[in-house]
C-alpha cells in the first residue's frame, strides 16, 4: 500500500502530465492503432471489426453517413465499460486516498484542463454543429487519444512507480499513444481519426490562432479559435485577416465570447471613439499593494436608434479592463451603480475592493 510519494515520485507527475498532453501532436502509427481496436473489440466481447483510418474526425463523420447500412448498431459504451472496469479500476486497492487525491490534482487535473477542456470539448461541438447543418446524422465519437487521457496518465503514473502491473494496461497503452485523435464504433466497422497535423495554443492551452486554423488536419479540415472562443470561417477572415470589420458590426455580435474577444482586438479606446460613446461617469480606485490605480468608466451610445449604455471596467489589481453592458435605469448611473448591477446589488451594497 503506497501511502506517501517521495521526491522523486512528486518530480514524476510533471513528466508524466507533460507526455500526455504532448501525445496530441503525435503523428499516427497505424499497426499500432490497428492493434489497439482489435483490443478493445475482444475485450467487449464483440466480433473483430473493419477498420477505416482516416484523416480528419470530420472526414470520420461523412465516411459514417456515406455507409449508413454498416453503421447502425454503435457499440461506444459497451467498449468504455470494459477498458474502465478491466483496465483503470485497478489502482484504487493498492494506493492510499490523499496519494490518489495528490496526483489526481497533479496530474489527470492538468490533462484535463489543457487538452480535454481546451481541445476535445471545443473540436467535438464544432464537428457536431458542422454536420448537423449539412443536415447529416452525427454519430457519437470516442475521443480515445484525448478523453481517456486523463484517466490513462493517472494509472500511467501509477504503473511507473511500481503499484501496479495490468498486462491489459500495456496493450491498451499501446493503442492510446498511437496517435488516434477519434474513433467511431460500430458493431463490425471502426473508423478512426488521425491526430491534427497543426494544433497552436496560447499560454493557457487554449486553441489559439490570428492568422489562420489554430487546430487543422491533413485533409484540409480545420477550425478557428482565438484565445480558446471558436470563429466561423467567414466571421474570422472578416474580424482577423482582412480586418473589415466595425465596432457597430461587433457589438452585434450574438455569441458573447467572440464579442468580447472581438473589442479586445479593436481595441476600446478606438471602438468609444467610432461609437460617439459619451463618458457620464468616472470612478477611480488606488492599490496599496500594487501602486497601481485604475480607472472604471460608464459610456452611452446610440446603436441603431436604440441608447445603449455600458461601463468599462479597469481591474485595480492586474489592470485587465472588462467591458459590461447594462440597462439604463436609475441604478446605472454611476460606475458603482452599473458595476453592482451585474452583480445583482444596489450601489450602497456593493464595494469595489472587497469584491476584488
Amino acid at each position: 500500500m503506497l501511502e506517501k510519494l517521495t521526491d522523486d515520485q512528486v518530480g514524476l507527475m510533471d513528466e508524466v502530465k507533460n507526455e500526455y498532453i504532448s501525445l496530441l501532436e503525435k503523428k499516427i502509427n497505424e499497426k499500432d492503432a490497428i492493434e489497439g481496436v482489435k483490443f478493445v473489440y475482444k475485450l467487449a466481447k464483440l466480433e473483430e471489426p473493419k477498420i477505416l483510418i482516416l484523416d480528419s474526425p470530420l472526414a470520420c463523420q461523412i465516411a459514417c453517413n456515406l455507409m449508413k447500412k454498416d453503421s447502425r448498431q454503435q457499440v461506444w459504451q459497451q467498449v468504455r465499460q470494459q477498458v474502465i472496469q478491466q483496465v483503470i479500476q485497478q489502482v484504487w486497492q493498492q494506493v492510499r486516498q490523499q496519494v490518489i487525491q495528490q496526483v489526481r490534482q497533479q496530474v489527470r487535473q492538468q490533462v484535463i484542463q489543457q487538452v480535454i477542456q481546451q481541445v476535445e470539448q471545443q473540436v467535438r461541438q464544432q464537428v457536431r454543429q458542422q454536420v448537423r447543418q449539412q443536415k447529416t446524422d452525427y454519430y457519437n465519437t470516442s475521443y480515445d487519444g484525448i478523453w481517456i487521457f486523463s484517466w490513462m496518465s493517472l494509472y500511467d503514473y501509477f504503473h511507473r512507480v511500481g503499484i501496479v502491473n495490468n498486462k491489459l494496461f500495456d496493450q491498451y497503452e499501446k493503442y492510446v499513444k498511437s496517435g488516434v485523435f477519434s474513433s467511431i464504433y460500430f458493431d463490425k466497422l471502426a473508423i478512426l481519426s488521425k491526430n491534427p497535423i497543426l494544433l497552436l495554443r496560447d499560454d493557457k492551452y487554449r486553441l489559439h490562432n490570428q492568422e489562420g486554423y489554430a487546430i487543422e488536419w491533413a485533409d484540409g479540415y480545420g477550425q478557428n479559435y482565438v484565445h480558446g472562443v471558436y470563429f466561423e470561417e467567414e466571421l474570422f477572415d472578416k474580424i482577423f485577416i482582412k480586418k473589415e470589420i466595425t465596432g457597430k458590426e461587433i457589438l452585434k455580435l450574438k455569441n458573447t465570447e467572440q464579442k468580447a474577444v472581438a473589442i479586445q482586438l479593436f481595441g476600446y479606446d478606438k471602438m468609444i471613439e467610432e461609437l460617439d460613446a459619451v463618458k457620464i461617469d468616472t470612478y477611480r480606485v488606488y492599490n496599496t499593494y500594487t501602486g497601481r490605480e485604475s480607472v472604471s468608466d460608464l459610456y452611452e451610445f446610440d446603436l441603431d436608434d436604440i441608447r445603449i449604455r455600458f461601463v468599462k471596467v479597469q481591474d485595480h489589481s492586474t489592470g485587465k479592463i472588462t467591458v459590461l453592458g447594462v440597462p439604463i435605469e436609475d441604478g446605472t448611473k454611476t460606475v458603482k451603480g452599473a458595476i453592482a448591477w451585474t452583480f445583482g446589488l444596489q450601489e450602497n451594497e456593493y464595494c469595489l475592493v472587497k469584491e476584488t
